[in-house]
Parts: C-alpha cells; structure tokens; sequence
C-alpha cells in the first residue's frame, strides 16, 4: 500500500510471509533481481547465503573481506558505502525490510531466487569463505549468535575444504555445540555435533579417536534431551563398539541407560 503519510510505498511482512509464491511470480522476481545494479544483486545473493534474517553487526564484519563484485581495491568506509545504500535500493524495492538492527527477506521466495543466481559450483566456496571471514573478524569476547552463524557458514562449505581443515572445523563444531548446551539451544548444539562427526568422515576413530569420542558423547547425550531416542540408541552403539576402553564407553551406557526410563 502506498503511505500518504509518509509518501512511500509499505508492505505487509507477516502477510507476504503467509503467501505462496507462484511460478510465474518467481519468473518476475528473477527478472526484478537481475535487471539491478550488479552490487545491490550482488549484497541479495550475500544475504541468502547467511538466510532470512541478517544482523548489520554480521555485514560489517564481512566487509573488509568478502570478495567484492568490482575489482578495485577499497576502503572500509568506500566498501560501507557500497553494501548500506545497496540495501537501501533493495528496501525501496520491496526485497529486503530492517526491523531494527537486521535486515531479512520481504518473504522466503525472494531469498530462494536470489540464493539460486549464485552459480551451483560457486555456493559451497562462498559459504566457506563467509563463515571464515565473520570467524575471523569476530571479537574475542563475542560468541553465541555470531559464533554460530560462522560455524553455518563453514559447515555449508564441506564440500571444498580440505582434510586439515575438515579436522579444524569438526573442533569448532565442538565447542560451538557445548556453547550451545550452555544456552539450553539442544537442537542447535545437536547440528554441530552431527556436523563435526560428518566431517572427520568414516575414519574417524583411527585418525581422531580423542574427538570422535567427545563428538559423539555429546551429541548422543543432546538428542537425548531432544527426545530422539532411535538416534541415542543408534550413536551409543557405535561408541561402544569403538571406545579402546571400558572407561571410554562408561559415559555412552549411562546415556544409553537414561532411554530405558
């Protein structure tokens, strides 16, 4: 609706958010995208790698870094000035809202369609290369949120890593998963875990028997507290086949024990 008040056109989040897209609407909204300035396309594709929402701390970490759509070598403040108007210009056409301190997607489909401009073979290596640049620039005190938006980030780019780092990040995924105990958040700290497990691979207890045992403990003590007993059972097992002593299995029975009521 157009705002006689305030002379500019408003939407209707939460109405929008209910609504299915349809195919032809998509059409357009590709057309919409694509026919925009290449920084405003390229700022919708860096917001639906990270996901709906998108706080403007998250934005301003990547902006020393991230690879720019132009070649030139900028300031901070030049690369400020490219991503806050781009937004402003993807505001004023009805892609993005800020409520507050964030910035999200008028409505699911529009963060599809921008997400599905970026190249296929492109999509893992800018996940990675996101969540290792907000990981970097990140403050030392900071964790919770922005921790795990960088550990999303990095756990979406498995594809490209290489061994050394798979072995790195399956560490982060540790403390972020523990992090996340400490937050009652058990179905996050669950995904960390299983996503550490997933990148140390099959031969996980030869090559990182110490983690594997902490990746798996945990993780079968959280979907303990999710109620997901099937899987408790399933991780419990395999720790007791694979623990080297009777002292590394002790913590698997207790949990296994719980699930018997």
């Amino acid at each position: 609706l157009f705002s006689l008040d305030s002379e500019c056109w408003k939407w209707d989040s939460a109405e929008i958010e209910t609504k299915t897209i349809p195919n032809d609407v998509i059409r357009l909204l590709v057309g919409k995208i694509t026919t925009l300035p290449l920084h405003v396309q390229y700022i919708l594709k860096l917001l639906s790698c990270i996901g709906s929402v998108c706080a403007e701390s998250t934005l301003r970490l990547l902006i020393n870094d991230i690879d720019h759509c132009t070649k030139e070598s900028k300031t901070t403040s030049d690369k400020e000035s490219d991503i806050f108007p781009s937004l402003k210009v993807a505001i004023d056409e009805g892609l993005v809202n800020k409520e507050g301190s964030s910035y999200h997607f008028t409505h699911d489909q529009v963060q599809s369609v921008a997400y599905s401009l970026i190249p296929k073979d492109e999509r893992d290596l800018l996940h990675l290369q996101i969540g290792s640049i907000i990981l970097k620039n990140m403050p030392n005190h900071e964790r919770g949120n922005i921790f795990f938006v960088a550990m999303n980030q990095l756990n979406r780019g498995k594809l490209v890593m290489e061994d050394d780092m798979k072995e790195w990040v399956a560490e982060l995924n540790l403390k972020a998963g523990r992090e996340a105990i400490s937050l009652s958040a058990f179905r996050n700290s669950a995904s960390f875990f299983e996503a550490g497990i997933s990148l140390l691979g099959s031969s996980c207890w030869d090559k990182n028997y110490k983690l594997s045992l902490q990746l798996h403990n945990f993780y079968a003590e959280v979907e303990f507290c999710n109620g997901h007993f099937d899987e408790v059972n399933r991780v419990t097992k395999i720790i007791i086949e694979q623990a080297k002593s009777f002292s590394d299995k002790t913590r698997a029975y207790l949990t296994f024990i719980k699930t018997l009521g």
